[in-house]
């Protein structure tokens, strides 16, 4: 399979993922309500931090396998790492009489890695295998929420499940005939991952500091506003997200010369996305998750500037790791880390809720900045421009909507369709975008 057929069944392959995992997160936060959900998600964010020790030696064997073609030795060695670290996990979740708190963690360390370690293979196939995970967690909410119940511990059981079975399939995507690794191979991955573990761990928490923040300072329904409104916002980085994984591995084996291509076309949807939330934000959250979502409407424009920052930071951040430079990520994601926190608790008791939301923008606006200035380009590429003034064309063409009632299920697609549209046939006018669009097909 070429490349290009790749990309595009692993694009298919997401897009059918981010669909079935928001249907999904629209029967999850209808049934648990805003303060189910936040629990949820809360547990499942200390579950991602504690992954990250694992998940960061996972970064370190993904880059030594690309840059020293070892492929099969750094995924026992990883494979090794996560299973002793998952037996640790649950006989912590046992001492402490929070077994299904210890086994999310468990399959989250054991999943993590494995799809790590996947993106060096197939992609078209790996996101195959994510999407196969995200249907059978999906089925089984909805399945088990049907027979039994609504309750937050069920809806972890079934992501539990569902992580054992992506593990499975990774494996068996990966496992390219084991060879054991050496002494070498150890001690060339530590002097990696001596910088990519704290790396990781600071980015996790500070990803994941909002939802906890929220609940310390202002409850659990708070983290499932936020929450709500986070979900509805991960489609647009799906772009990003898959470019960044393979950019990573060709930045370490030098197969590409353009580091910073990636960046123009990985906000085309994040950008009209933020236009479109000021216009119909509100409407698609009470329409689809209910009036008690309503009050997420505000953290929704916040964070779909902060996805706009965060796909252009996400691809810098990728060409950093390529270039062997962990440390320097290390000292970035410290510094947004306690500058977040900080500031996000402060504004969390002065102003609420949005007060998380304004303190996420800022550092990551801050740490897009740091990026540009270490990699080197323009400031803002002109593919960026060009998307720029493509969502400013499909703002002007929406402000009729703003004096009009967009609150039905018609009105608010119909706004949506036009925005589309608009910013679509702008976009295709654009030279580089037809070339993109020429190159795709």
């Amino acid at each position: 399979m070429s490349l290009k057929d790749e990309v595009l069944s692993a694009s298919v392959a997401q897009i059918l993922q981010f669909g079935i995992a928001g249907l999904g997160s629209v029967w999850l936060a209808w049934k648990l309500g805003p303060k189910g959900l936040g629990t949820y998600a809360i547990v499942l964010s200390i579950a991602f931090i504690a992954s990250r020790p694992v998940n960061g030696m996972s970064i370190a064997t993904k880059q030594r396998a690309a840059s020293q073609d070892k492929t099969s030795e750094m995924t026992l060695l990883i494979l090794g790492v996560s299973i002793l670290f998952s037996v640790l996990c649950l006989i912590g979740g046992f001492l402490l009489g929070r077994m299904v708190e210890g086994a999310a963690i468990a399959t989250i360390v054991l999943y993590a890695p494995m799809n790590t370690m996947g993106t060096l293979i197939d992609v078209g196939r790996r996101t195959w295998v994510s999407l196969s995970r995200v249907v059978l967690m999906t089925s089984l909410q909805v399945g088990l929420f049907v027979i039994i119940g609504p309750t937050v511990e069920i809806a972890l059981v079934s992501y539990i499940i569902s992580n054992i079975a992506g593990v499975l399939g990774m494996l068996w995507l990966i496992s390219p005939g084991f060879r054991l690794f050496t002494e070498a191979d150890v001690l060339s991955v530590w002097d990696y991952a001596k910088h990519s573990i704290p790396a990781n761990l600071f980015g996790e928490i500070t990803d994941r500091a909002d939802i906890l923040v929220l609940g310390a300072l202002l409850g659990s329904f708070s983290s499932g506003l936020y929450e709500v409104a986070w979900r509805v916002t991960i489609p647009i980085s799906f772009l990003a997200m898959l470019a960044s994984t393979g950019h990573m591995r060709d930045v370490a084996s030098k197969t590409t010369d353009d580091y910073l291509r990636p960046l123009n076309y990985v906000s085309v949807l994040p950008i009209p996305f933020l236009v479109g939330s000021l216009f119909v934000g509100e409407e698609v959250l009470v329409l689809f998750f209910g009036e008690q979502y309503r009050p997420a409407w505000i953290l929704l424009v916040g964070l779909a500037l902060f996805q706009v920052f965060r796909s252009q930071t996400t691809i810098r951040n990728a060409i950093v790791f390529g270039e062997d430079n962990p440390d320097l990520v290390v000292k970035i994601n410290a510094v947004v880390l306690a500058v977040n926190v900080s500031l996000g608790a402060f504004l969390a008791v002065v102003i609420g809720p949005i007060g998380v939301v304004i303190a996420t923008v800022f550092t990551e606006f801050g740490q897009l900045v740091w990026y540009t200035k270490e990699t080197g380009g323009p400031w803002v590429v002109s593919g960026v421009r060009e998307q720029i003034i493509s969502a400013a064309a499909m703002g002007l063409v929406l402000l009729p909507s703003l004096f009009v009632d967009t609150e039905t299920i018609p009105m608010t697609m119909g706004v949506i369709v036009v925005g589309v549209i608009t910013y679509g046939t702008v976009l295709f006018f654009r030279p580089r975008h037809r070339q993109l669009i020429r190159e795709t097909i």
